[in-house]
């Protein structure tokens, strides 16, 4: 079931009769209908609850009796039920008798199939005239009084009689004057009356406002009846008929289309001021024919079929000087391939992509360039000659080898990797000295001599140093020479 959104056409009944006979306990009879948010009834059947309280000067009070119906029928989304609710610990006559003077009793419906509770309502005494007009109309005799038989309400003989006196007359919602405690007036309050008070069918148009502005949405169908109508038509000129499109069109009153009613194929005469549009149509017609047929028998042109070709000679276009076979002064515009054959059946095909978005110039550079050099272009479409470069991003990594770099390349050392560092740690070249030098600490080529050198540091051998060495730390040991021993153990063997 969708979501209803109020009820409306909430009408009670609540007889609570203040002379004759009294019936305190009767139920009450309670109607409404469920409607959805776009106005259509809700379908039945539904779970309902009801809360009776009372107003408050801020606010409704706390619920004093309540009653859960299950399964309550919908007619059109209406529904009819009769309330007994449960007022524990006291009874509804009690609770009635509670309300605070100036005060109203309310009542809250709460859909418990769609979890949804509506805000409180009035209740108000159906007054003596609606009742007797209703008993009336149930064909009541004078006395009688309405009754629930179990299922509906009837008129009923009441037995019995009561009296009593009449202290207060109170107004409810809607109305205005009471208390009344001796004399008075009741009046309906301002805006005081709502729908269910009125007669259904009873409003006529002289009773809506002409200013009402009732919103288009309340009237039935006529948002669907509008949709149906057209827009407003914009008016056109007098000459103007709107055609089966639904826009404006101006008649024709020129010659143009008119029909060539028992027209015929003239001579190849000239037009003359007197020709008639069908005499001038004839005459151009044989003029045509006759420049065709004589197209056919004479001149450089020749037709073969659907062919047409040149016999001799250059053809212009724009150019009246062709220097070429053809020769064209101006734009040239191809929708297929410009191929340019050699002398055989091959060709050179140039073609433009299938769609560009937008139109793309080139323009030829005004020389013919040099070996090994390539057309770029500047972005602007302006070609000229260019000599190819590679950047490093294009070689693929790793792939260059020794023969790729050429011998005169003269790369600098400053792009190997490391080479300024290893270079620095070496030496540098060494110029010769004799071979009577050595390579002193300071790096200098020094003679061996004792003025270089002094005597007793033991820095250089000589012959008699060599043969006045003491023998110590000898250790005499029997054994075979080898060429690993030093001068002392050798001798010590």
């Amino acid at each position: 079931m969708l979501p209803f959104k109020r009820i409306e056409i909430l009408v009670l009944l609540l007889f609570l009769m203040i002379s004759g006979k009294v019936n305190a306990t009767a139920p009450l009879s309670y109607s409404g209908r469920l409607v959805n948010s776009n106005g259509s009834p809700v379908n039945g059947p539904v779970k309902l609850k009801f809360d009776l309280a009372y107003t408050t000067p801020t606010g409704v009070g706390p619920v004093l009796c309540s009653q859960l119906i299950s399964n309550v029928d919908l007619s059109n989304g209406v529904f009819h039920v009769k309330l007994d609710p449960d007022c524990s610990p006291t009874n509804l006559t009690s609770v009635l008798a509670q309300i605070p003077s100036g005060e109203s009793i309310v009542i809250q419906v709460t859909d418990e199939s769609a979890g949804k509770s509506y805000s409180y309502q009035a209740l108000n005494s159906v007054p003596s005239a609606i009742v007797a007009s209703q008993l009336e109309k149930m064909n009541a005799t004078p006395g009688q009084l309405l009754g629930w038989d179990g299922s509906k309400w009837v008129p009923t003989n009441e037995a019995g009689t009561g009296t009593g006196t009449v202290t207060s007359v109170g107004t409810g919602s809607g109305l205005v004057g009471g208390p009344i405690t001796s004399v008075g007036t009741i009046s309906i309050a301002t805006d005081g009356v709502e729908g269910f008070h009125l007669k259904d069918g009873s409003i006529t148009d002289t009773d809506i406002s002409a200013t009402a502005e009732i919103d288009q949405s309340k009237i039935k169908n006529l948002t669907t009846d509008l949709a149906a109508k057209e827009s407003l038509i914009s008016s056109g000129a007098s000459t103007d008929y709107l055609n089966g499109i639904k826009s404006w069109t101006n008649f024709d009153q020129s010659v143009r289309n008119a029909l060539l009613l028992g027209y015929t194929s003239g001579s190849a005469t000239p037009l003359s001021a007197t020709d008639n549009v069908m005499e001038a149509l004839s005459k151009l017609e044989g003029q045509i024919i006759a420049n065709d047929t004589a197209f056919d028998n004479a001149g450089q042109w020749d037709k073969d079929g659907s062919l047409i070709y040149y016999n001799t000679g250059n053809v212009g276009i724009g150019t009246a000087t062709p220097s070429e076979k053809l020769d064209v002064t101006g734009n040239l515009a191809l929708s297929g391939r410009l191929r340019l054959k050699d002398s055989g059946s091959n060709y050179v095909e140039l073609k433009a992509p299938t769609t560009i978005a937008g139109t793309v110039t080139f323009t030829l550079p005004g020389t013919l360039g040099t070996n090994g050099q390539v057309l770029v272009t500047d972005a602007l479409g302006n070609l000229s000659w260019s000599t190819p470069s590679t950047s490093s991003a294009e070689i693929v990594d790793g792939s260059i080898v020794d023969a790729d770099v050429s011998g005169s390349a003269s790369i600098a050392q400053s792009k190997i990797a490391n080479l300024t560092t290893d270079l620095a740690a070496k030496e540098p070249t060494l110029i010769a000295g004799t071979a009577a030098q050595y390579l002193r600490g300071d790096k200098s080529w020094q003679t061996l001599n004792t003025d270089a050198v002094a005597e007793g540091t033991k820095l250089y051998f000589t012959e008699p140093r060599v043969l006045g060495t003491d023998l110590a730390g000898l250790s005499a040991v029997a054994g075979s020479v080898t060429d690993s021993d030093s001068v002392l153990s050798a001798i010590g063997k």
